[in-house]
């Protein structure tokens, strides 16, 4: 390899690195610095000295996370022990949300005001949760739990959920259709735009563990996307099911 070939190998290495950006603006700054240094401008050599900080910061966070990322490998680095965060931001700009739960309970303490604004925005909700006349389907989904509640007080906390999406929907005017099933229900799902693929798309999939005792909600959390292929359409089948076999719980 030539000089000139080393040279031109060396700047597009130094363009095409990850880095690169970040790296100019570093160096740049440092030249205004020493440039207004050089001509007593201390306001603006104190502004270069500044950005060429933020910019070695921003190097040095990038490549924190990058050593993170890398770290994150096996089951860890599919799944969580929550449902993050942006799921609920995810609510704000779908268009199309499908809730699967015992209850659903937590998922209205959580989201009930992105809830009702996405009802208000005209949104379409569907929520499906065990039968809270199915004694046999309660009691199993009870079981499950580290702490028992009961036949009734589960109920009651079915029931309760009820009640709050019909006010949800009669408050917001909303297309919110409820409808119950005669079966415990093994995990919990959130699916977003499942049927019309937005950038918002995906499904969140919550396993109901047996007795867990150390649990701040139900997990492993796992979220499968439209990139997953025919993982997305599995699960989107196991969704569409037990929707199409529910019952439609009365209007009012």
């Amino acid at each position: 390899m030539t000089g000139a070939d080393r040279v031109v190998h060396r700047i597009v290495g130094f363009v095409t690195h990850k880095d690169a950006d970040l790296l100019t603006l570093s160096g740049c700054s440092l030249l205004l610095f020493v440039y207004d240094l050089w001509e007593q401008n201390w306001t603006f050599a104190l502004f270069a000295a500044t950005l060429a900080a933020f910019a070695f910061s921003m190097i040095r966070l990038r490549r924190d996370v990058g050593a993170l990322n890398a770290n994150r490998s096996g089951l860890p680095s599919i799944f969580m022990d929550r449902t993050p965060t942006d799921v609920i931001d995810s609510i704000k700009v779908a268009r199309d949300l499908f809730l699967v739960g015992v209850s659903l309970d937590r998922t209205l303490r959580n989201a009930y005001t992105p809830l009702e604004g996405f009802l208000t925005n005209g949104g379409r909700l569907r929520v499906l949760v065990v039968d809270p006349r199915s004694d046999s389907s309660i009691r199993i989904a009870d079981r499950r739990a580290y702490q028992e509640h009961g036949l009734e007080q589960r109920r009651n906390h079915i029931l309760a959920s009820i009640t709050a999406f019909r006010d949800l929907r009669r408050r917001t005017r909303g297309a919110l259709e409820i409808r119950v099933i005669d079966d415990p229900l093994a995990f919990g799902a959130t699916m977003i735009d499942g049927d019309d693929l937005t950038a918002a798309t995906r499904i969140v999939v919550q396993h109901y563990s047996f007795k867990k005792r150390a649990a701040s909600e139900p997990n492993p959390v796992f979220i499968v996307r439209p990139s997953d292929q025919q993982w997305f359409l599995d699960f989107k089948e196991e969704l569409d099911n037990p929707w199409q076999s529910a019952t439609a719980w009365p209007a009012e």
